[in-house]
C-alpha cells in the first residue's frame, strides 16, 4: 500500500582535478574588484583571466598605463567587441614617480562616469597607482572621507603605496569633470541622495529646535559650517512661520 518513491538524484561529485580546472577557468585578474555596479578595476588581464572577464559582459576597457596589453588580452577584447581606450593616446601618461596629472585623471573619470560605456573595466599594468588614483578621485566625488579614500588605495597598493599618488588624489579638482549625458545607476542614486539632503537637514534642525535641543555633533561632522548656519537659520524661520499660523 505504500507508493514507491522515485530515487533521489544526487548531484554529481566533482573530483579535485575538475574543481581545480573550473576554478582556473574563472580566475580574476590581479587586484580585481567591483568598484560600483557595472564598474570594475584590475591589473592587466592575463591569458588565464580572460574567461572570467567574459562573465562581466564588458563594453569598455580603459588603460591608464603607458604599457600596452599582451597579445592574448588585446585579441580577446577585439574578438568580443570590447572597446579599449589607451589614455596615453589622448594625454601624456607618466606615473613612474607615482604622480598623476589632472588631465589624465580627468580623462579617466570622464570615461568612468559615462553610463553608456558600461560595463567598464579600469586597468593599468599593475592595478596599483594609475587605477588607484582614478578610483580615489571617484570616491571623493562620492563623498568619502579622505581617510577612507586613502585606506582603499593603500589596501590595493600595499606594500608600495606612494605619497605622490595620494597627494594627486587629494589635490585633484573635481570641478574639472563634465556632466555625463548618460549617468550610471550608482551616480543617479548619489545625485538623488544629495538632492534630498538639504530638505532632510532643515527638517531635522526644525525638530531639534522645537524640542529645545542643541545640534548634535554628528550633524556638525556631516555638514559644512556654512551649511549648518544656513540650515539652522532656515529651520528657525520655518518654526517662526508655523507659530504665526
Amino acid at each position: 500500500w505504500l507508493e514507491a518513491r522515485p530515487a533521489r538524484r544526487r548531484a554529481p561529485v566533482r573530483t579535485m582535478s575538475e574543481v581545480g580546472r573550473w576554478s582556473a577557468e574563472l580566475t580574476p585578474p590581479e587586484r580585481f574588484a567591483t568598484v560600483e555596479a557595472g564598474l570594475y578595476r584590475s591589473a592587466f588581464p592575463s591569458e588565464a583571466s580572460l574567461s572570467f572577464l567574459g562573465t562581466l559582459g564588458l563594453r569598455t576597457a580603459i588603460n591608464l598605463s603607458q604599457e600596452r596589453l599582451v597579445h592574448s588580452a588585446a585579441s580577446y577584447f577585439l574578438t568580443n567587441n570590447v572597446r579599449v581606450v589607451h589614455l596615453s593616446d589622448v594625454v601624456p601618461v607618466d606615473v613612474a614617480d607615482g604622480w598623476m596629472t589632472n588631465d589624465l585623471l580627468k580623462e579617466a573619470l570622464d570615461y568612468a562616469l559615462d553610463g553608456a560605456a558600461y560595463p567598464m573595466l579600469l586597468m593599468s599594468s599593475s592595478g596599483n597607482h594609475g587605477v588607484g588614483a582614478a578610483i580615489g578621485c571617484l570616491r571623493r566625488l562620492q563623498g568619502w572621507t579622505m581617510s577612507a579614500v586613502l585606506d582603499e588605495y593603500r589596501s590595493f597598493a600595499a606594500p608600495s603605496a606612494r605619497y605622490a599618488t595620494e597627494l594627486a588624489i587629494e589635490l585633484f579638482d573635481l570641478q574639472l569633470l563634465r556632466q555625463p549625458e548618460v549617468m550610471p545607476t550608482w551616480y543617479l542614486q548619489l545625485q538623488a541622495i544629495r538632492d534630498d539632503e538639504p530638505e532632510w537637514h532643515v527638517t531635522r534642525c526644525t525638530e531639534l529646535h522645537e524640542l529645545g535641543q542643541p545640534l548634535p555633533a554628528y550633524l556638525s561632522c556631516f555638514f559644512r559650517a556654512d551649511q549648518l548656519v544656513a540650515d539652522e537659520t532656515a529651520a528657525q524661520s520655518k518654526v517662526v512661520d508655523s507659530d504665526d499660523d
